[in-house]
């Protein structure tokens, strides 16, 4: 018998009509956090691809054929490359955001890829779990963790996004862009532009 969590429940399709359908029983609010943090996962990707593109094609340069690999790692150690070739001021940026978005990729593979449970001492904290030979886990998670690991997933996009943080203007700057085109690539203000601004 394969092994699968305990927590899987039998229901009729919500669509209505149709079969009977298995289910994981999590709440709501756990499949809404689940759910963010998938979704801030594939907008930090989709964010880290054309920052890359367009971080190369301010620099003269073409993007690393590894930024349209099916591989994240790949992808990643491209834009993290791309601090070769840039101000160090910027180098200094592209690295940290590398490490910042490294050190998060597990947790969102185990989010995104894992089986889920509940503990059942304590029903509030959920288990990610896999149980495949080579790559097996049980990850322990509440709903403040899947909670921080979205926040911190949205602060990586913002900081690829707006490099120089926070300003005012950016209000006026993001509400009025249609959706999909709120990256400001075309104007992104630099540290090493900032400096020269500051200077002259």
């Amino acid at each position: 018998m394969s092994k699968r969590p305990g927590n899987i429940l039998l229901s009729h399709p919500v669509s209505g009509g149709g079969g009977w359908r298995v289910i994981p029983e999590l709440s709501d609010d756990e499949l809404r956090l689940i759910g963010l943090t998938t979704a801030q996962w594939a907008n930090l990707e989709h964010t880290l691809y054309e920052a890359s593109n367009a971080f190369a094609e301010q620099l003269g340069i073409k993007a690393h054929i590894d930024i349209e690999d099916i591989s994240f790692d790949r992808r990643l150690r491209a834009f993290r490359d791309l601090a070769k070739v840039t101000p160090p001021e910027d180098a200094g940026h592209i690295r940290r955001l590398s490490d910042c978005i490294a050190n998060l990729k597990d947790d969102r593979h185990k989010i995104t890829h894992g089986l889920w449970d509940w503990d059942r001492s304590n029903p509030d904290r959920l288990i990610a779990l896999s149980f495949r030979p080579k790559y097996g886990y049980e990850k322990p998670l509440d709903k403040q963790k899947l909670e921080k690991l979205a926040d911190r997933i949205g602060e990586c996009i913002f900081n690829i996004m707006y490099p120089n943080g926070w300003s005012p203007d950016l209000i006026s700057s993001v509400s009025t862009r249609p959706l999909g085109k709120a990256v400001p690539f075309s104007e992104i203000d630099w540290p090493s532009a900032y400096s020269e601004e500051q200077e002259s």
